[in-house]
């Protein structure tokens, strides 16, 4: 099989804490069925996620995110063949944006605001790569 790495970026213009933690459980229970793992990470309009499993496993979850009316106009940053996961031992965890302000991450607040819109895609796959090394260092 090979692994697929997903990121998209959606907006959901000011979730409640309720339902985002209804959304985290709900996909921490689908992700541990199929294998899947990740990071959201949720900043006061949008949500950014990583998604990784096989091809098939990742478009069947994505076609899931796509029918929650939670998710609005949803973007897929890239979608790509990769060799090892990010977040092996995440079947689904949240980071608020806020979480991430902090040194060496500025760059990627852009006028004060975190702005996954403004972000090269590039950038963004540099992100959750960095997040990864914290998580799994920690």
């Amino acid at each position: 099989m090979q692994l697929t790495r997903l990121i998209y970026v959606s907006n959901h213009s000011g979730i409640e804490d309720t339902s985002l933690e209804a959304i985290l459980e709900k996909s921490k229970i689908n992700n541990k069925i199929d294998d899947i793992t990740g990071l959201l990470i949720c900043s006061g309009e949008d949500f950014i996620q990583l998604i990784e499993e096989g091809r098939t496993v990742v478009a069947k979850c994505f076609m899931r995110i796509m029918q929650d009316e939670r998710h609005r106009d949803i973007r897929i940053v890239f979608s790509k063949p990769v060799d090892s996961r990010l977040f092996p031992e995440w079947n689904m965890q949240n980071v608020s944006a806020s979480q991430i302000r902090k040194e060496p991450l500025n760059k990627y607040w852009i006028n004060g605001l975190f702005e996954p819109d403004e972000m090269s895609h590039e950038d963004i796959e540099e992100l959750f790569i960095f997040l990864s090394g914290e998580v799994n260092n920690s």
